[in-house]
């Protein structure tokens, strides 16, 4: 009986310890063919303004601009998505 219950740990510990050791991810993504970027008035980063976009998520975001002046990759604090004409708003943002 001991060495089943001690190999069933054993086989719990394997599996849990490369959960611990994994790096944190944003809470959603959202990729935008354009947009701009301007100080956020919160003084933490940028304002984002994306168009043209698809993604989900609210908080802790990555927001991926493929073109223009803001193009680049970041890590947003809060973004809003407009279902209805695609576009993006996102505060808190830093470049990756």
């Amino acid at each position: 009986m001991f060495p089943r219950r001690m190999a069933t740990m054993l086989g719990a510990a394997l599996l849990v310890v490369p959960l611990m050791s994994a790096p944190a991810q944003a809470a959603g993504f959202y990729d935008c063919r354009n947009g701009s970027r301007v100080p956020d008035p919160s003084g933490q980063g940028y304002a984002l303004g994306g168009r043209i976009c698809g993604g989900s998520g609210i908080f802790d975001v990555d927001v991926w601009i493929k073109e223009g002046s803001a193009a680049g990759v970041y890590r947003c604090g809060s973004a809003i998505f407009f279902l209805a004409t695609t576009n993006l708003a996102a505060v808190r943002c830093r470049l990756t």
